[in-house]
C-alpha cells in the first residue's frame, strides 16, 4: 500500500480478508528479510512512527528529524484517462460484480480486472 524514500515497503496483513478494519502493517525493506510488524491499523501505524513512540528497525534513526512531510504520488499510467464518461458509484460496480459471480469483499478497493470487465459490459 505505500512505500518509503528508501524503498522500504509497506503492506497490509489482510487477515482476516473479510474484515478490513482488523487489517494490520508490515514493513519490508526492499522485499528482503527481515520484516517488520504492527498489530494495529494504518492509521494507529503513521500516528505511532509519527509520534515516535514505535521505531521501525529499517526507517531512518533521523527519520524525524524535519519533522513529517507527506508527498502524495503522482498518477502514472500507460492507460489514457477516458474522456466524457460519467462517474459511477463503487457500489454499482459492486453490485454488478457479485451479480455476475466476482468474489468481492463488501470494503476495500475493487480490482482493476473488475473494473475492466465492468467497463467492457457498461460502455458508455
Amino acid at each position: 500500500m505505500g512505500v518509503t524514500g528508501n524503498g522500504d515497503y509497506l503492506f497490509w496483513v489482510t487477515q482476516p480478508s473479510d474484515t478490513p478494519a482488523k487489517w494490520t502493517v508490515a514493513v519490508n525493506e526492499a522485499l528482503r528479510a527481515p520484516w517488520f510488524t504492527y498489530n494495529g491499523s494504518l492509521t494507529d501505524f503513521l500516528v505511532s512512527v509519527l509520534r515516535g513512540a514505535t521505531s521501525v528497525p529499517m526507517f531512518p534513526k533521523d527519520l524525524l528529524d524535519h519533522g513529517p512531510a507527506f508527498t502524495p504520488s503522482t498518477l502514472e499510467s500507460s492507460t489514457p484517462a477516458a474522456v466524457g464518461r460519467t462517474s459511477v458509484s463503487t457500489g454499482a460496480i459492486r453490485d454488478w460484480a457479485n451479480a455476475n459471480g466476482y468474489d468481492l469483499p463488501e470494503r476495500g478497493r475493487i480490482p482493476i480486472e473488475i473494473i475492466e470487465a465492468w467497463k467492457q459490459e457498461n460502455p458508455s
